[in-house]
């Protein structure tokens, strides 16, 4: 069953989240799933071949569901694009992933869609771009410490580094990042 599925994907056995899924999608006696929860199924199993480390698998799953299921108009497409952004970008295919976050972004502006653009940015070395990324986030919520350091790491790249310095100690406060932030206010003091 789906729950089935969704658990042994919870609990990292994606191998076998996958042979679920699989059943699934074949459906009994051969009759497929509606098309709203094909895409459903179809985005877990794309997360599990992602987690898995299939990249090119997850890639190519992903890029099926949007030229099907999830194609224009689909209410699934968003997510779709955004989990395709995510495998193009850690790919090294940065134009490609921005692109898919372009399109995610026009057809519903959220949170989560800016910081997967932000992180693609990044990863693609545009911190430039991440200006107005970092500013939509933090209009929507002003105490958002990624959306800071984002900010931040935009603004060191220019000439408002005490700015910067500000917005990048917000960095120090996130899970995971705070090595990074204090490379990246070591830079911004370095170039006062």
């Amino acid at each position: 069953t789906r729950t089935s599925a969704r658990a042994l994907s919870a609990s990292g056995d994606y191998e076998r989240a996958i042979e679920a899924l699989d059943a699934l999608l074949e459906g009994p006696a051969g009759t497929a799933p509606d098309p709203r929860r094909r895409i459903e199924l179809e985005l877990l199993r794309a997360r599990c071949l992602f987690e898995l480390g299939d990249y090119p698998a997850c890639e190519a799953r992903l890029k099926a569901l949007l030229a099907g299921p999830a194609g224009p108009g689909s209410p699934g497409r968003a997510e779709c694009l955004a989990r395709l952004a995510e495998t193009l970008s850690l790919r090294g295919n940065h134009d490609e992933a921005i692109a898919a976050l372009d399109d995610a972004l026009a057809l519903g502006d959220t949170p989560a869609l800016r910081r997967g653009m932000i992180a693609a940015l990044l990863r693609a070395c545009r911190a430039d771009a991440v200006l107005p990324h970092a500013e939509a986030l933090l209009a929507a919520d002003p105490a958002e410490p990624f959306a800071h350091f984002a900010r931040g790491l935009a603004l060191a790249g220019g000439d408002r580094l005490r700015e910067a310095i500000e917005e990048l100690a917000w960095g120090l406060a996130l899970p995971g990042a705070a090595r990074d932030a204090r490379m990246a206010l070591a830079q911004a003091f370095g170039k006062l």
